[in-house]
């Protein structure tokens, strides 16, 4: 093995610098708490894991295991930009394609591990868009198990609240971020991959909601609902999709007129005394999930919607607009078929090989990566996203399990 090879340990004085600066700024615009005492003093090699809630959870997670110095595992979108790439490679970040099985990537983890550094993974491959758990490859198991070092869990908290994918808005309350070694590597020599996986989502699985309910820490603004209509986009009242509406703290159904507002603590309160069916976000949402299980089951496929095609472009993380065509979901995976650049274009994913989707709420665009960039499919009604990227896992999850048609 060639020592150039070898993902190369963060520079010292960058790394160090980097992660004390920002830690300041968070731990006085968040009022960041770490708690790092479980495990003082380790030492490497070690695989640190946690839950994944914002754009921010890098320095939550680097000081939670401070003074080690980690190679943090990120997506390659963020590569796509000059300076952030310039940034993440003075980091020594590995880059990952999300959700498609990268052997490069296993490969630098391991020799990284193998040349004694310490490797930070977010196993649920995205930030969450709900408050809970998004959900997390099996894989991690398998890898956990190849690599034989002991592994780290960092529980975040707060982050959501704070900084949520949905909104984009900033919303200072407090963070939390606290670390336990969840195995040694004894343990994982004893157990097998299935065992591993199921002790990893456990550790990781959390409920930003049950946490407020226990701390009641509000904003030190109003919080606003614009973007939230697209997350939450069935109505709980009527019971039909795409009729959810944001005005300023408010959501409104326009079929029935049902309206929750959002208070400073994050939770939904009524603006004329009716019902709240659904007082926060992570409950309202499993209710969809719910929901897209049983049309999967009942057969409701394909979904399948008009969209815009956007694509990043080298030197930039931005979107520009490369065509429109139609977007189909069915038992197969998400195929595109329209123009790209003025000419025909099509694209499938399988859900074979594409082991979930996600999507980016500066278009309101489902999104991949391909070999040479990423796509967004930009719905017509950016309502449908999260339905579609919803959709999507229910049936990867039944084709797993042998129930798909």
């Amino acid at each position: 093995m060639k020592k150039n090879n070898i993902p190369k340990k963060p520079i010292g004085w960058i790394y160090y610098l980097a992660v004390l600066i920002m830690g300041a700024v968070m731990r006085v615009r968040f009022k960041l708490r770490v708690d790092r005492s479980a495990v003082k003093g380790i030492k490497g090699p070690i695989i640190a894991i946690s839950n994944h809630q914002c754009n921010l959870d890098f320095v939550s997670a680097a000081l939670a295991l401070f003074p080690l110095r980690l190679n943090f595992v990120v997506s390659t979108y963020f590569f796509n930009g000059n300076i952030p790439r310039f940034a993440l490679k003075l980091v020594r970040a590995i880059p990952k394609r999300q959700f498609i099985p990268d052997i490069k990537t296993v490969r630098d983890i391991s020799r990284a591990v193998g040349n004694k550094q310490s490797v930070y993974i977010f196993p649920e491959g995205q930030v969450g868009y709900f408050g809970a758990l998004v959900g997390i490859d099996s894989a991690i198991g398998k890898l956990i198990k190849h690599l034989k070092v002991p592994v780290v869990a960092v529980k975040l908290l707060g982050g959501f609240l704070s900084y949520g994918k949905w909104s984009g808005a900033v919303y200072p309350a407090r963070m939390e971020a606290k670390s336990e070694l969840l195995l040694s590597a004894e343990q994982i020599s004893s157990m097998n991959e299935k065992e591993i996986f199921e002790t990893v989502r456990s550790a990781l699985d959390y409920n930003e909601f049950e946490w407020q309910r226990r701390h009641m820490i509000p904003s030190k603004k109003d919080r606003l609902t614009a973007g939230l209509e697209n997350i939450l986009y069935r109505c709980p009242a009527c019971e039909t999709d795409f009729t959810m509406t944001s005005v300023k703290n408010e959501l409104h159904c326009s079929n029935c007129g049902y309206s929750v507002r959002l208070n400073r603590y994050a939770f939904f309160e009524s603006p004329d005394n009716t019902p709240v069916l659904f007082d926060n976000i992570t409950d309202w949402f499993l209710m969809q999930k719910a929901e897209i299980t049983k049309e999967v089951k009942n057969g409701l496929i394909p979904f399948v919607t008009s969209c815009r095609l956007m694509a990043t472009r080298k030197g930039t993380m931005g979107y520009i607009p490369r065509g429109e065509g139609s977007l189909t979901l069915d038992f197969n995976g998400l195929f595109f078929e329209g123009i790209r650049d003025e000419q025909p274009f099509s694209m499938l994913f399988s859900v074979d090989t594409q082991t979930a989707v996600t999507h980016n709420t500066g278009v309101w665009g489902v999104d991949f990566a391909s070999d040479d960039c990423n796509y967004a499919f930009c719905p017509d009604d950016p309502r449908k996203m999260i339905k579609i990227v919803e959709l999507y896992t229910e049936i990867r999850n039944r084709r797993n399990m042998g129930s798909g048609s």
